[in-house]
């Protein structure tokens, strides 16, 4: 009974993938056909934010567990749900302020600063320490969230 159990699992998430990698690669198709020259010509942040869009929207098929649940998930982030609308706590609007501004930094000039010194510039023995200290931080929080929620956010861990 098990076995089976493990071979629906297996065979369920090898559809997901499928159609997780079938749309990356429609999107890539798209790029190579037209989207690029339009990248070209508009503000840098805009091919940023389609990016965005495509991999949440084919990262649902990557996280649930069937196709149902990916079309509740989707009725649910486009509104067509018969959910009542729940409004996010402050730990999501921290956690989702802060994952913008990590993602995106990089397009404005002072974000671009920064990365040129912390990836580029010859650094001082203080500056990478520094660095090193900030990483442990970021490091031990994540991990610290991840241990306290009891989430395996793996996807390995779902079979």
């Amino acid at each position: 009974m098990d076995r089976f159990f493990t071979v629906r699992t297996l065979a369920r998430s090898f559809l997901e993938f499928v159609i997780w990698g079938a749309a990356h690669g429609f999107v890539i198709m798209l790029e190579r056909l037209f989207l690029l020259k339009f990248y070209a010509r508009v503000w840098k942040i805009i091919p940023l934010i389609i990016t965005l869009i495509v991999v949440v929207v084919t990262g649902v098929f990557f996280n649930t567990e069937s196709l149902a649940h990916a079309g509740n998930v989707f009725a649910l982030m486009f509104g067509s749900s018969h959910s009542a609308f729940v409004l996010p706590g402050r730990e999501f609007l921290v956690v989702f302020v802060a994952a913008i501004c990590f993602s995106f930094f990089a397009v404005f000039k002072w974000g671009r600063a920064i990365q040129k010194v912390v990836f580029e510039e010859p650094s001082k023995f203080t500056t990478r320490l520094a660095l090193s200290f900030v990483a442990l931080i970021l490091f031990v929080t994540s991990l610290s969230f991840v241990t306290a929620a009891g989430v395996h956010p793996f996807i390995y861990f779902r079979f």
